[in-house]
């Protein structure tokens, strides 16, 4: 069937351009009848464009069925409707998750093409796909410049197009408010249902993430049968899951609402992968590892787990690899195969720590390409401000000498301006950098941070002959109280952590969090003993923690790995493996305990 209606296709476009053919001919006799032709094509062309642009994210199939025919047209468009043509090509490669190549054609598009609602559609789309292969500096480059340009066009769809990928970038880069007050716009537009669908699901995604709690379901359902009626499954279905995947870890004990997320996700099965949208997918997928684990169907849960994993290598670090990676080491620990829940447990620290440095990350992006733009408003400032002083300094040595003290009041004021101006401005590159080497939730080092200040301090103990010791602890079984009591409980108990470990007085000792819920301690001049001695005490007041404050009742513990330069040398990297050796040996024998790496010479 497919084949013939491949051939139905071309006999049609074959019939199409010899009847255009034939007519030509007869044009020879009658020169007035061929001005109806053009015109007829062209807006042919111009509907296919319209209609594949509205099918692109509700019907996969449809979609490619309109590019197939708008293949056969490209020499009878014109650069607008080329244009067009390359942006939903482009489209095309980033549905099927080849990002690389969807954003060198967009970039070569955007060169090429001179339209700017063109040029508008190629950078809100190139931002939508930085911004999912974590290049957020030009993700928010790219978004800035489609913002900029949309006061230049009259096209209505097209602005509440920018409206939506504006929403939906700075969702990812952790703009919240400003990700809530685009959707809003759109919400308060006369637009199309489908980009209605997009803002509501945009801001119910964002409450389920920040106060999941407050969201009623009625609304989630309102809003996921609003996108079904418009088509848009890609959207009805981001909803659907992250609704889902709340209340499954709500209920992980809960049979019955566990048993109605996997007969509610198995319904929706088909219809999500007909999107053939492979982040979609993978979130799915998850779900279901997620599901099977409380289920106990080991089989079913390791075919999902691995295809999460699978897809992961294509979209890069997600929420839902970090939660399959937990998922396999905590099944792994219980089957008593340490060795593959070591291997998992490795794995995930290192997603974990991956996944912590995308978040400074876009942090960082956002500020600099917001100071960075201030910058450039000042820099044009000064430059009006310069030819203002040259055109003042024309009109004065027309004047008498008099005003010569004029003249040089005004310059020592111009000066005095730009002494202040550098001042400040060096004042701002420095908060920059402690932001960015200040983990903001308990104010000390974070990943980047701590691992400068350690590296800087190893250079320079091994030039002086003292030795260093570092030690790593992890909070123990953090992921059941994050679960159990919430995300806002976790990160009272972060900070409580690192308030608890200050209160025990040490000079020499610097501590840093270099992952979600993992710490690292370092001490200056001192041996492994001694500071086995200073996490010994860390650990009693972390285990003497009064969680009551909370209004729930639970214990926290840490398991601490220690090392030092007698053993491991001066390389942080080294150091930091055989700490974390150590307190692996202290989570696998019981816990809540602090462990000395042991030198095994080979």
């Amino acid at each position: 069937m497919i084949g013939l209606y491949k051939k139905g296709v071309v006999v049609f476009w074959l019939m199409f351009f010899f009847s255009i053919e034939g007519y030509s001919q007869n044009v020879k006799q009658n020169n007035n009848s061929i001005n109806h032709v053009k015109p007829d094509l062209e807006n042919n062309i111009d509907s296919l464009l319209s209609v594949a642009n509205k099918v692109k994210t509700s019907d996969s199939l449809n979609f490619q069925k309109h590019l197939g025919e708008l293949s056969l047209l490209t020499t009878k468009m014109n650069e607008p409707q080329s244009c067009y043509f390359h942006f939903l090509k482009s489209y095309n490669l980033g549905l099927k998750g080849k990002y690389s190549e969807a954003k060198s054609s967009l970039e070569s598009g955007f060169k090429k093409c001179d339209s700017i609602p063109n040029k508008i559609r190629y950078s809100a789309l190139l931002a939508n796909l930085y911004v999912i292969s974590k290049d957020f500096e030009m993700a928010i480059n790219r978004l800035d410049y489609a913002i900029e340009n949309i006061k230049n066009i009259d096209d209505q769809e097209l602005i509440h197009s920018v409206y939506s990928r504006a929403a939906l970038v700075y969702r990812l880069v952790n703009q919240n408010d400003l990700s809530m007050k685009f959707s809003e716009l759109l919400l308060g537009s006369d637009t199309n249902d489908a980009l209605k669908c997009a803002a509501k699901t945009n801001v119910l995604r964002l409450s389920i993430k920040s106060n999941p709690n407050d969201v009623k379901e009625k609304n989630v359902r309102k809003a996921i049968a609003f996108c079904e009626k418009a088509e848009v499954f890609i959207y009805s279905n981001l909803l659907r899951l992250d609704w889902l995947d709340f209340k499954a870890n709500q209920n992980t004990k809960n049979y019955s609402v566990i048993k109605s997320v996997l007969d509610e996700v198995l319904s929706y099965q088909n219809q999500i992968d007909g999107t053939r949208y492979i982040n979609l997918i993978s979130i799915k997928d998850s779900l279901f590892a997620q599901i099977y684990y409380s289920l106990g169907n080991d089989e079913k849960f390791l075919k999902f787990a691995e295809l999460t994993l699978g897809s992961s290598k294509t979209i890069g670090n997600t929420k839902q690899k970090l939660q399959v990676l937990g998922l396999l080491e905590s099944f792994y620990q219980n089957d008593g195969n340490y060795e593959m829940a070591y291997k998992y447990l490795t794995m995930k620290n290192k997603a974990q720590a991956l996944s912590f440095n995308q978040e400074q990350a876009k942090v960082m992006a956002f500020q600099t390409v917001k100071h960075n733009n201030l910058a450039k408003t000042q820099q044009i400032k000064h430059l009006n401000n310069k030819n203002k002083v040259l055109l003042l300094e024309k009109a004065l040595t027309e004047k008498k000498a008099t005003n010569q003290k004029l003249l040089i009041l005004f310059l020592l004021s111009l000066v005095g301006f730009i002494l202040l101006w550098s001042l400040r401005n060096r004042r701002i590159q420095k908060m920059y950098k402690h932001l960015s080497e200040t983990d903001n939730m308990t104010g000390i080092y974070n990943r980047k941070g701590f691992k400068d200040f350690a590296e800087k301090l190893l250079l320079q103990s091994k030039e002086q002959g003292e030795s260093v010791a570092l030690a790593i602890f992890d909070l123990d079984k953090f992921k059941r109280i994050n679960d159990k009591y919430g995300h806002l409980k976790g990160d009272w108990v972060i900070k409580k952590t690192i308030s608890q470990c200050q209160l025990v007085q040490n000079d020499k000792v610097t501590i840093g969090r270099i992952g979600g819920e993992e710490f690292a301690i370092i001490m200056r001049d001192s041996s492994s003993e001694e500071l086995s001695e200073f996490a010994e005490e860390c650990r009693v007041m972390i285990e003497n923690i009064d969680s009551s404050s909370t209004g729930h009742d639970f214990v926290i513990t840490a398991s601490f790995g220690v090392a030092s330069t007698n053993a491991s040398g001066y390389v942080y990297s080294k150091l930091l493996s055989d700490a974390d050796h150590a307190m692996y040996d202290a989570k696998t024998s019981g816990r809540n305990m602090v462990v000395n790496y042991k030198y095994n010479p080979i």
